[in-house]
């Protein structure tokens, strides 16, 4: 006779129990003991991830699955807390629960498969932009060097303009120097023809003023001496 009917119900929590194939890994401890009803569930306790299991058979087979589930863990899983209570709701069966979960998964995996599609068709779409605008630059650079082209001949234009520009004000530099140059000489000629005359005029002043001094005094003293002999007759 077999031993009693036993219920339970584990709540697995941690940093990581989600996306880590928790449920699979549970399933076939389940499976590997012949759990009769078995089913597990994702969900959040408190804002933390959490896997709920549910699991009905006879005891000693619920009590060596919860020890090994207690013990073991998926490869990448972060399990901080496990809690273990007596359940008595309804267990689904085992192989329900597991064409179940295939269903899940299938649907998941043509979901992911979907999105990449679509990641693909968008990147194929980016890459005809990005072949367009390779395109664009291209034909933009082209008409860079069109323009360069067009502004290389305008500068060589205005180089040779400069260079003829250049040559006439040296042309024009050196009339200009050459006119200067008779225009000192001359100016030099005339300072010193001037500075000469000038020199002439102040000596002929100084000798025209000391001759005029000399009269003004022989005018003085023949006063003088027509005036003493006035006085000398009263």
């Amino acid at each position: 006779m077999g031993s009693r009917e036993t219920k339970k119900r584990m709540i697995i929590k941690g940093g990581r129990v989600h996306g880590v194939g928790y449920r699979p890994f549970l399933i076939g401890i389940a499976e590997s003991l012949e759990i009769g009803r078995f089913s597990a569930d994702n969900l959040y306790v408190d804002g933390t991830e959490a896997v709920e299991v549910l699991v009905e058979d006879e005891g000693g087979k619920v009590k060596a699955f919860l020890d090994m589930a207690m013990k073991r863990r998926p490869e990448g899983a972060d399990v901080e807390k496990i809690d273990v209570a007596d359940y008595d709701g309804a267990v689904m069966r085992t192989g329900s629960y597991y064409r179940y979960l295939t269903s899940m998964q299938l649907s998941k995996m043509a979901e992911y498969g979907s999105r990449m599609i679509e990641k693909q068709d968008e990147t194929i779409e980016k890459q005809d932009e990005t072949i367009e605008g390779v395109k664009g630059l291209k034909d933009e650079f082209r008409d860079y060097r069109e323009e360069f082209r067009d502004y290389g001949e305008e500068f060589r234009g205005f180089s040779d303009r400069t260079d003829g520009n250049f040559r006439l004000m040296s042309e024009r530099y050196g009339e200009i120097s050459e006119k200067l140059s008779l225009t000192l000489e001359v100016l030099r000629a005339e300072s010193a023809e001037t500075r000469r005359m000038l020199a002439e005029a102040i000596e002929s002043l100084k000798r025209d003023s000391a001759e005029t001094r000399a009269e003004l005094k022989r005018s003085v003293d023949a006063l003088v001496r027509v005036v003493e002999k006035f006085i000398g007759r009263l």
